[in-house]
């Protein structure tokens, strides 16, 4: 199994990379999968005025992003809640393509620095998932007070139960549609 986690935040001093390398190793150690990373603030897209489809001479990296999203069963994006909505970033590369979310399960992991994790922009990502025919899990991973939560290399500094068995139900969720689809398309 290949999931693709996909860090959509290109602030600077972000923490949302903490939780993308937390999951990583979580997954990895864990479960039979492999797990990429892909953050959106070293893609540095342009802002696109239409989806990949459609552009004359799209940036290497888009394409390059499009391959790992197709090479995914699986994708999880880590969000950051920004003035209670997803970040312009998660928006423009989500919609730069189209065809390649269809039947693809997604997990939203949403994070803040507050105490409610996140829980706006993830539920507006869930929205915008379903709208193009993606697989919004419905079991989402919101994690609060992140900033305290892990260190820079994913590790965690507390709530350590929680956050486990919050990303253990968050997983198996994901893994089950994962599996599911895959029967399916055989």
């Amino acid at each position: 199994m290949n999931i693709l986690v996909i860090t959509a935040s290109n602030r600077e001093n972000r923490n949302s990379p903490r939780v993308s390398l937390f999951l990583k190793k979580f997954i990895e150690s864990h479960y039979e999968a492999s797990v990429n990373i892909a953050d959106l603030q070293e893609y540095n897209f342009p802002i696109f005025q239409e989806r990949l489809k459609f552009q004359n001479n799209p940036p290497a990296a888009l394409l390059q992003f499009q391959q790992e999203v197709i090479q995914s069963q699986a994708v999880i994006f880590v969000i950051p809640e920004y003035n209670s909505g997803y970040p312009a970033v998660f928006k423009n590369a989500f919609d730069a393509l189209v065809e390649e979310w269809y039947r693809k399960p997604i997990g939203i992991c949403s994070v803040s620095s507050g105490n409610f994790g996140g829980i706006l922009a993830g539920h507006q990502a869930q929205t915008v998932i379903l709208k193009i025919k993606g697989v919004a899990i419905p079991t989402t991973l919101p994690i609060t007070q992140v900033n305290k939560t892990f260190d820079e290399q994913g590790q965690l500094l507390q709530n350590e139960e929680i956050v486990q068995k919050g990303a253990k139900n968050f997983i198996e969720e994901l893994l089950w549609f994962a599996n599911a689809f895959s029967k399916m398309e055989n």
